[in-house]
């Protein structure tokens, strides 16, 4: 016979998930629901369909009312915004899913039985923990395994997105997952020691731990981790390198490092990144991004990035991270100890340090993310549009910028504007057409006004 508690636990589960996928199917793509005005660049788009351009009357308006070097926003392809919605589904089934392993390992009781096999195995707590935290990552990684198939490596290779092999990106979901792991064996090692040191202020001494694992790994990452999976070098076009590391320099740069990595090997879509934080702090150049931009939008994508390398971006993800972790802590102690007391016989084990607690932790962890998802993508997108306005204000290449997004709209398959809903739990970046409009229009310098970040630039006399 079920338990009650794990009947009620697929219940909520089932019914969580089904009015999110409902929210889901109700969206609409959202560049109808804006009053942007778009215009068609893709001759395969049926103008009778829901994703027709505007009226003619209101684009010829629109046209006539920009400037020489304004860009369109255009509109995505069908098969853009299939690849839109099957994407909010996925990402649906993945969030409810990361919820459901660490509950249904938990209220089943089998967090407790593994408690104690570990403990009979192990019998120094350290010793323990590592067992326990690599079988729980074990059986996350086989259980999360088909829905991130389907989601990830299927879906991309279907919409003609991923050139990744299936072998590849097995060993980038086991490198990811057990890198995470070995992370989480130092937090809940050091984690357990404190709670039974200091029972009523653990939370706050783990914060700071944590946020000391954060930094960590934000500065191993580029170094250890990423060059396991692709490689990085210097950039290859020496031209290209020579503009992009003269614009570095520009932007207040000294010494910068400008890694281009192969990802045409994984992916034929588009981006640059900074990874690393302090002394491993780089700029990285997807090798797909010469294949669609020319060289002037290249040089303004990675005045994009320079932007968050100047501003200090990572930093600032760092402090947000951290925060949400220690909220977390601090909740886990506050409602952890109310479950563990209300379920014990249920979950197998009695106190917070007990090993079997791990999946509480994680748990907790992963709705309280879910529930400061507005707050953090907020951030997110202000920072990135922060990072789009340096960028203007270093190259004052505004149609370049424009065009960009472009190309990242019609490669990556994206959308214009997405649904505010969308916007609200998914998007760190603001929308390409927001981007876009924002590329046409910022233009301070031409009525004599001072950039925002003029003063970080070194001068040159040509402009």
């Amino acid at each position: 016979m079920r338990p009650k508690h794990t009947t009620r636990l697929s219940i909520t589960c089932a019914s969580v998930l089904t009015v999110v996928v409902l929210l889901l199917i109700w969206l609409k793509p959202a560049y109808g629901q804006d009053e942007k005005k778009i215009v068609n660049v893709d001759e395969s788009v049926n103008p009778g369909t829901a994703l027709a351009v505007a009226e003619e009357e209101s684009i010829a308006s629109d046209q006539a009312s920009q400037t020489d070097d304004s860009v369109a926003v255009p509109t995505p392809s069908e098969k853009a915004v299939r690849f839109y919605r099957s994407g909010l589904w996925w990402w649906s089934v993945q969030e409810i899913w990361s919820w459901f392993i660490p509950a249904l390992i938990l209220f089943t009781g089998l967090s407790g039985r593994l408690g104690r096999f570990t403990e009979r195995i192990g019998k120094k707590q350290v010793i323990v923990t590592i067992l326990f935290v690599a079988i729980y990552f074990l059986i996350d990684f086989l259980l999360t395994l088909p829905v991130n198939y389907f989601a990830g490596y299927a879906r991309a290779h279907a919409y003609g997105l991923s050139n990744q092999t299936l072998g590849r990106w097995l060993k980038g979901a086991a490198v990811n997952s057990g890198t995470m792991m070995v992370l989480y064996i130092i937090g809940f090692a050091v984690l357990r020691i404190l709670i039974q040191r200091s029972p009523r202020r653990w939370w706050a001494y783990s914060s700071a731990v944590v946020a000391a694992i954060i930094f960590f790994y934000l500065m191993i990452h580029p170094v250890w981790v990423a060059p396991l999976l692709n490689r990085y070098g210097p950039l290859q076009d020496k031209t290209l390198e020579a503009d992009i590391l003269a614009l570095a320099d520009r932007a207040g740069i000294e010494g910068g490092r400008v890694f281009e990595v192969d990802m045409s090997r994984d992916t034929k879509a588009l981006n640059a990144s900074v990874r690393g934080i302090g002394k491993t702090k780089r700029i990285v150049f997807w090798d797909t991004l010469t294949s669609r931009l020319d060289h002037d939008e290249v040089l303004v994508v990675m005045a994009h990035e320079m932007g968050h390398y100047v501003l200090h971006h990572m930093y600032r993800t760092w402090i947000s991270i951290s925060l949400v972790y220690g909220l977390g802590l601090f909740l886990t102690d506050r409602m952890g100890r109310r479950i563990i007391q209300k379920y014990q016989s249920r979950l197998g084990f009695q106190n917070l340090h007990d090993v079997g607690a791990v999946p509480l932790f994680m748990l907790i962890s992963g709705i309280l993310f879910f529930a400061m998802a507005p707050l953090l993508n907020a951030d997110s997108r202000y920072r990135e549009r922060q990072a789009d306005q340096f960028a203007l204000e270093l190259t004052h290449n505004n149609h370049a910028m424009a065009q960009s997004f472009v190309a990242l709209q019609s490669t990556n398959l994206a959308v214009p504007y997405a649904h505010w809903f969308d916007k609200l739990l998914r998007r760190t970046h603001p929308s390409l057409g927001e981007r876009i409009d924002f590329a046409n229009t910022y233009r301070p310098w031409e009525e004599g006004k001072p950039g925002r970040y003029d003063k970080l630039f070194a001068p040159v006399n040509n402009r």
